[in-house]
């Protein structure tokens, strides 16, 4: 349950960053308030229950431990006596649980590299909105001239129209910024973040989750097949992400042929007692 709650935890922390979209009708960045809320009370759960734990440590950890340890030795002298002084060798537990800890580590790494893909995604997205909104404009404009007029969107009618100047509605109708960032990843050096354009301004909270990661669990496994631009930052995230992919693979192997060597000593360790036992009974016929 501990582990459950660890990967838990894991998997928890990168949901923050899909609150961050982008109006498709203003072409206007804000957050999802109701998304950001929903994510922080599955993060206090996941933190109390790991305070409830960390209470339950402290208590075992302040009660005597001498009854226990006296009934362990018991138990290994009982087990002695039966066996015939060879009692069976425990298996380690990173030997038997190698395999499962592969799993509770890739699922959330995964999760992790898909969260910061939409990330950027989203910058790239905003990059190219802003580059659109800030040409032919005498002076520049504000660092915040992209923001919606509710930064933190608890839902309504104002983001998709009420109470909305009338600049921010006419950039929201310009077509030629809408296709060259919104409607389509090929009018714009997207590179490796090509296929956020389908998320960045998509309503549904599910697929923005499932498709990065869908797309963490590919880039992991598959290595060499991201297209990225000249942009450092870019550059940077896919090497992190192509290193992590083949630490985990190695990890991966690793683990198996650890398990594969433990069965199969287990197995020989079996064969030999047999053998033994065998030869020891046709000596006292």
């Amino acid at each position: 349950a501990y582990l459950l709650a660890c990967a838990a935890g894991l998997m928890v922390d990168p949901l923050f960053l899909y609150a961050v979209s982008v109006s498709g009708p203003l072409m206007c960045v804000f957050l999802d308030g109701w998304f950001a809320a929903a994510v922080t009370t599955l993060r206090c759960m996941v933190d109390a229950l790991h305070a409830w734990n960390l209470l339950l440590r402290l208590r075992t950890a302040w009660a005597p431990a001498k009854e226990e340890k006296e009934e362990d030795d018991d138990a290994d002298e009982e087990a002695q006596r039966v066996g015939g002084g060879a009692a069976p060798a425990r298996l380690p537990r990173s030997k038997k649980g190698g395999l499962l800890l592969d799993v509770f580590v890739i699922l959330p790494v995964m999760q992790a590299v898909g969260a910061c893909w939409y990330l950027l995604g989203a910058q790239r997205a905003t990059k190219c909105l802003r580059e659109q909104y800030c040409a032919g404009r005498v002076g520049g404009c504000a660092a915040g001239a992209l923001a919606c007029a509710e930064p933190l969107y608890y839902g309504g009618t104002s983001r998709l129209g009420g109470g909305v100047g009338a600049d921010r509605l006419a950039w929201g109708r310009n077509a030629s910024a809408r296709a060259t960032c919104l409607d389509s990843g090929d009018n714009y050096q997207y590179g490796a973040y090509k296929w956020t354009v389908m998320l960045v301004a998509n309503p549904s909270r599910l697929e923005k989750i499932l498709l990065p990661i869908f797309w963490g669990l590919m880039t992991l496994s598959t290595f060499g097949n991201l297209a990225s631009t000249t942009e450092w930052s870019e550059i940077v995230f896919n090497i992190i992400t192509i290193t992590g992919g083949l630490i985990l693979v190695t990890m991966l192997i690793g683990n198996i042929k650890v398990f594969l060597n433990a069965t199969t000593s287990k197995k020989q360790a079996m064969h030999t007692r047999l053998r033994s036992v065998e030869w020891w009974m046709k000596r006292k016929n």
